[in-house]
């Protein structure tokens, strides 16, 4: 009679050990997330407030604050950072940025409307930028949907000329990548811009000649090296 190998009784072994520990484990992971959620969401403000440690007991009040979408929780929180996120945070919860408006300060209510258009739904919605008073982060939420929609009008709501050139170029460089047109290029109106399209539609194309277009020579050399990199074998693999 044929004996099986001890390898393969080992293998066996081991799946039927294996079959019998996953369950287990799966099950005390989700009794245990079930188990810190409802122990966050019973958890009184009572307790928060005899936390002596400030730090610790406006974490306590964020953590309540966010489950609960209670906007009133977070004014208990006595850092003023903390606060606003706690805001930035249930604003997202609900998808309402009105909630923003409600913040007083400008510079942490032009973060909120900011955090709202980084990580909410719409994040193509033009009216969320036009509320930021920031001119850094009003341009930056302008420039990324202009050139989401490749709109250069929207480019144009942009106040600083730099500015205004950089979201024109960055639209035309994603236009001539995808389209794997160098004349796109020839639009953008500062050489920086022209160099940094071409070494983009060299690169997507891992076509050397096209470097031999740029201008800077360390932008040039640049390029090149890219492309020779991406052209070398693969490093062979030697065996133990």
């Amino acid at each position: 009679m044929n004996q099986k190998p001890k390898s393969y009784k080992g293998f066996t072994k081991f799946i039927v050990l294996m079959g019998i520990i996953l369950p287990i484990i799966i099950i005390f992971g989700v009794g245990y997330s079930v188990l810190k959620y409802n122990k966050i969401f019973k958890f009184k403000l009572s307790n928060c407030d005899t936390i002596q440690n400030q730090s610790l007991k406006d974490n306590c009040y964020l953590e309540i604050a966010v489950l609960r979408k209670n906007l009133f929780i977070c004014d208990k929180i006595s850092n003023y950072n903390d606060k606003y996120f706690c805001y930035n945070r249930i604003a997202l919860e609900k998808g309402d940025i009105s909630i923003c408006d409600k913040i007083t300060d400008t510079e942490f209510r032009d973060n909120c409307y900011y955090y709202f258009f980084e990580y909410g739904k719409d994040k193509n919605d033009i009216n969320i930028c036009d509320k930021i008073q920031n001119q850094y982060q009003r341009n930056s939420c302008y420039k990324l949907i202009a050139r989401s929609e490749q709109n250069f009008e929207i480019c144009n709501k942009i106040d600083r000329q730099i500015d205004i050139d950089l979201c024109y170029a960055d639209i035309y460089t994603d236009m001539a990548v995808s389209q794997k047109d160098l004349s796109i290029c020839d639009k953008i109106n500062n050489q920086e811009g022209i160099d940094f399209c071409y070494t983009q539609i060299a690169s997507k194309t891992e076509d050397i000649s096209i470097c031999g277009k740029i201008k800077n020579n360390d932008r040039k050399q640049q390029c090149e090296l890219l492309i020779e990199q991406k052209h070398l074998p693969p490093p062979l693999l030697h065996k133990n």
